[in-house]
């Protein structure tokens, strides 16, 4: 997984016309090893789940996780243990 994320970053590059050098093969960044920064503001499940009439503590649950993900990723970025939680926790636990 972390060389298929470097090769598509390189590609990117390469898209763009940025030079990309036999040393930029050698070298992983954090995005190759850790991922992208989760974005799901144009999620398509998102997006379902939205339109779909009720549901208001699935949604809310669904949107508390997606959060979350993104805040985990920010503590990893930041050489920071991610936030550990239990799904029963959150769905069934302290929502509600």
């Amino acid at each position: 997984m972390v060389i298929c994320n470097q090769s598509q970053r390189l590609g990117k590059l390469t898209l763009r016309k940025t030079l990309v050098t036999d040393q930029d093969y050698k070298i992983l960044m954090s995005p190759d090893t850790i991922g992208q920064r989760p974005d799901f503001s144009d999620s398509p499940v998102m997006r379902k789940l939205n339109v779909m009439v009720g549901l208001e503590h699935v949604k809310r649950d669904f949107r508390q996780l997606m959060f979350l993900a993104a805040q985990n990723f920010d503590r990893e970025m930041r050489g920071e243990s991610p936030e550990r939680i239990s799904l029963n926790r959150v769905f069934y636990g302290l929502t509600h």
